[in-house]
């Protein structure tokens, strides 16, 4: 796998992981992978009649820099 498929990969990975623990807290998921000519918003959820917006950042294990 390329290095930039992988980066997307570990990416929705970690979008799904936010996504399931979310609802797991009662949210509801309104939008996933909103783009707007600006950029865009990973997850538009909902609970409470409060809308928030969720910026996932995920990384592999593989990535992490090693101890010294």
């Amino acid at each position: 796998m390329t290095e930039d498929r992988l980066r997307k990969h570990i990416g929705r990975l970690g979008e799904e992981i936010a996504s399931q623990f979310l609802v797991k807290k009662g949210f509801k998921i309104l939008d996933r992978n909103y783009r707007k000519p600006w950029g865009e918003i990973d997850i538009i959820a909902e609970k409470d009649d409060v809308v928030r917006f969720v910026e996932v950042k995920a990384i592999s294990r593989e990535n992490l820099p090693t101890p010294n």
